[in-house]
């Protein structure tokens, strides 16, 4: 059994946001939206209190499944690439100036993109490797960490940070043991903190949440240096992570079924980078 992290909460998630998918520090503020089923919507939240600041209107924006979010030091990318199904032709990243996000609705690049792996769209629901949540924004290249229904594993593809239409690069594969939801790098650590769950059907609390620490990513590469994986004490849908820096990261949980309690937690991860 994997150990248990340093783990502490921090507040409820304002109500209006109960399937929050990805977490962004964006000019000092906190960023996050939705699941499926809402609008193409940013909300600004509180970062130590139950409470919503903004909400951003992406004007030229669809919203079919947007599941991650990544910033750099000019712009923020929100993942429209979740694909539970396997069947999505119109996967893509939107891409949107920090300096715009003052403004109730802004405008956004796209970024569209295909796997170079995937050669059949008609597996069904939960019986591919072609779905994806977690996202990060690294030097000039955005990599995408792939959900995995059907080996529980995951696969690294990296793209460009420009508008335009892409073959995804396939970089390196990883045995995640569960499936990838969420992903966050920590430049003053060179870590990448994966986050993510197994799930178990029929039980009262089916989820059990773990992270993964990539640790000398930026000399070895994602999956080809230190690794560690950890249980994530709360039996959340754990589905976004930012990265605060020395080793700390906020984390976010979809709304518990049943209630209405959707949070926010950190996780200290330097106890477990020796």
């Amino acid at each position: 059994m994997s150990p248990k992290a340093d783990w502490r909460l921090i507040t409820k998630i304002a109500p209006a946001i109960d399937e929050s998918s990805g977490l962004a520090m964006a000019n000092g503020q906190l960023w996050t939206h939705n699941d499926s089923g809402d609008g193409p919507f940013l909300y600004q939240i509180g970062q130590d209190e139950e409470k919503l600041i903004r909400k951003v209107f992406v004007a030229n924006a669809q919203s079919v499944d947007w599941e991650e979010l990544a910033v750099d030091s000019t712009h923020l990318y929100v993942g429209d690439f979740g694909n539970n199904d396997g069947d999505r032709k119109d996967l893509r990243i939107y891409k949107i100036a920090l300096a715009a996000l003052g403004q109730d609705s802004v405008q956004a690049e796209t970024i569209r993109f295909r796997y170079p792996d995937q050669k059949r769209f008609d597996l069904g629901a939960y019986k591919h490797n072609h779905d994806c949540e977690a996202m990060i924004a690294k030097g000039d290249s955005l990599y995408l960490f792939s959900k995995n229904h059907q080996d529980k594993g995951c696969k690294l593809y990296s793209l460009p940070k420009m508008a335009g239409a892409y073959t995804a690069q396939l970089v390196d594969t990883f045995n995640t043991k569960g499936l990838i939801t969420a992903a966050a790098y920590d430049a003053s650590k060179d870590l990448v903190c994966l986050v993510g769950y197994e799930f178990s059907k029929g039980r009262h609390n089916p989820y059990f949440p773990f992270a993964w620490l990539l640790s000398d990513v930026d000399r070895t590469g994602f999956f080809n240096a230190g690794s560690r994986r950890l249980s994530l004490p709360a039996h959340h849908q754990t589905e976004g992570i930012e990265s605060i820096g020395g080793g700390r990261f906020l984390i976010s949980t979809e709304e518990k079924k049943g209630t209405k309690e959707a949070y926010l937690f950190e996780f200290n991860a330097n106890a477990y980078l020796e």
